[in-house]
């Protein structure tokens, strides 16, 4: 696991049961990787029952060097961890199966990778849709928010795992990605990738933000159903990393919920009745929300009892 690297990156693409979107997202960058003798690209299959290994054989030629590797464990952290092993690069370049890289992606990691001393940094990426986004969806969904306009260090925020990009040793280091958090199959889990982040800031390795690294990536047709949005909260905080989250003993929490019925959720149905693009689905995911989120992080503080 720590050998000498030979190459500069690995752009690990960790994938389950989705190899309809593989084969666009390993096209997007098949000839930015053509350029450069020192890059690799592995495809982390984690466990997947679909045809994603063929998609991945059928990509595989001389003019670029694309590896198919296994991982059985289900879990995203899993996969990711599997990158780490059997990369032979000193980065790591982790990139969503579900997204396509902008042309200048690999250029400009490189550049970052050249200029900066940066010992992981991330970037942009933005909202497609297969089919027509909702009316009742926010126009931002599903895109980024900007952390700086240009190039710099942050030292509060958190990069997105889908557009990721870390020195091997760093990882090696920190032990990678925490296992028991995440995304695994299709059940919806956060908090590795803030973890990760935090556990490199504990050993004081520096990570940076770059606005031009930019990926485009699919919001799935699963997260155009309100229900999921309720389900993403709860999740999101039953892992959170917040401090917040400690004061939710089962009194707090019972108050919260309280406080929640008599003026959230009336400030919510006022504003169904009265605001013409506040639709239903709105209404249901704003006070659903509130609820989750307070559910979550009573769980956060309670799941070990």
């Amino acid at each position: 696991m720590d050998d000498q690297p030979t190459l500069q990156i690995s752009i690990a693409i960790c994938t389950y049961n989705r190899s309809k979107y593989l084969k666009p997202c390993l096209e997007s960058i098949k000839s930015q990787v053509q350029k450069y003798k020192d890059v690799e690209v592995l495809v982390i299959d984690n466990n997947s029952d679909d045809n994603t290994k063929e998609v991945c054989e059928s990509m595989m030629d001389d003019s670029w060097t694309l590896r198919y590797e296994f991982e059985k464990e289900q879990g995203l952290s899993y996969a990711r961890n599997k990158a780490i092993e059997v990369s032979k690069a000193e980065w790591i370049a982790y990139l969503d199966d579900d997204a396509t890289a902008y042309p200048d992606y690999l250029d400009r990691m490189k550049y970052i990778i050249d200029n900066y001393d940066f010992d992981c940094f991330g970037g942009m990426y933005y909202a497609f849709y297969e089919t027509e986004k909702p009316k009742w969806l926010s126009d931002s969904f599903g895109t980024k928010r900007k952390l700086t306009d240009e190039v710099a260090e942050i030292k509060v925020d958190y990069l997105s795992g889908g557009n990721l990009v870390c020195k091997r040793l760093a990882l090696i280091d920190i032990k990678g990605f925490p296992v028991d958090l995440g995304m695994k199959g299709n059940k919806i889990g956060y908090g590795e990738e803030d973890k990760m982040q935090s556990d490199l800031r504990s050993k004081n390795y520096k990570i940076g933000f770059d606005p031009e690294l930019k990926i485009d990536h699919l919001v799935a047709s699963y997260k155009l159903k309100p229900h999921w949005h309720v389900k993403r909260m709860y999740q999101m905080h039953k892992n959170t990393q917040n401090e917040k989250s400690k004061q939710y003993n089962m009194w707090f929490t019972l108050k919260r919920i309280l406080l929640i019925t008599l003026t959230d959720v009336p400030r919510f149905l006022k504003l169904f009745f009265t605001r013409k693009d506040f639709y239903r689905q709105n209404l249901y995911i704003n006070v659903m929300s509130k609820y989750a989120v307070t559910w979550g992080y009573f769980r956060n503080v309670n799941k070990n009892r």
